[in-house]
């Protein structure tokens, strides 16, 4: 008997040179536009009792997506978005973390990073919950960077910031990356916060733990971004206030520790 191998999905070839894949209107935009008001009117309640999170100076802040997250988590599977990732992996994956990121008016750009270690890579679904582009804080992207490890001095010294690129997105649209990709979220020059919702898919071996479904059960709460242990804040300020000198010690510690 004859067996058929399942066909390599065309869009496999494009992602292994740029390190990422954008489908166009792979989810219903109304029920991602509804999800995007609902973490919006979540921040329009916190601004009301004037908290303060770790990432409001910066205006990058992070939330759980609560019950809503059910819903899209079930528009993902059904679109088929997890088979694809396990075609572009090359690998089982399973869910492991589902979160949300506001990007708040009058933010100031992220350092280049990638998510976690470079070996222990996953698989990252972005989906677009309200228009983003250039002016309300679309993701930095830069192209192949995922292919060959570096340290955060020999990214700079390599000038590959330089060939960075911010698609733009409708609602609906997934972004989908691996988590070695060198980005940064970048400033919000519109009036409105722009949210986005991650869901992130790993080996199960690296699940650590973490249940993804009991995060989904938690309401939308927002929560910091980046800053956290001592001296947090200070660490925020510096970076918004001195962004030369928060770059200066980034690259000075990396030169001197990364042996990459």
């Amino acid at each position: 008997m004859v067996v058929n191998a399942p066909q390599p999905d065309p869009r496999a070839e494009d992602y292994g040179a740029q390190g990422y894949l954008v489908l166009r209107g792979a989810i219903d935009p109304a029920v991602c536009e509804s999800f995007g008001q609902d973490a919006r009117d979540e921040y329009a309640k916190m601004a009301a009792r004037h908290e303060v999170l770790p990432g409001t100076l910066a205006g990058h802040l992070n939330f759980s997506m609560g019950p809503g997250g059910r819903e899209l988590l079930s528009r993902v599977e059904v679109a088929g978005i997890p088979a694809l990732l396990e075609q572009l992996a090359g690998e089982p994956l399973a869910l492991a973390q589902a979160a949300g990121n506001l990007n708040l008016p009058g933010s100031s750009h992220q350092n280049y990073h990638i998510d976690g270690a470079f070996a222990r890579r996953s698989m990252i679904v972005n989906l677009c919950l309200t228009a983003t582009d250039a002016s309300n804080g679309a993701t930095a992207l830069v192209p192949g960077s995922h292919r060959s490890a570096l340290s955060y001095w020999q990214f700079r010294r390599m000038g590959r910031a330089a060939q960075a690129i911010r698609p733009a997105l409708a609602p609906g649209d997934v972004l989908i990356r691996p988590s070695n990709l060198w980005h940064r979220g970048t400033p919000n020059r519109s009036a409105t916060p722009r949210p986005m919702a991650a869901f992130v898919w790993t080996p199960p071996a690296w699940l650590d733990g973490y249940d993804a479904a009991r995060e989904l059960a938690r309401p939308l709460t927002l929560s910091g971004n980046k800053f956290y242990g001592r001296f947090a804040r200070l660490k925020e300020v510096v970076a918004v206030r001195l962004p030369w000198l928060d770059e200066a010690v980034r690259l000075g510690r990396s030169a001197l520790f990364d042996r990459k």
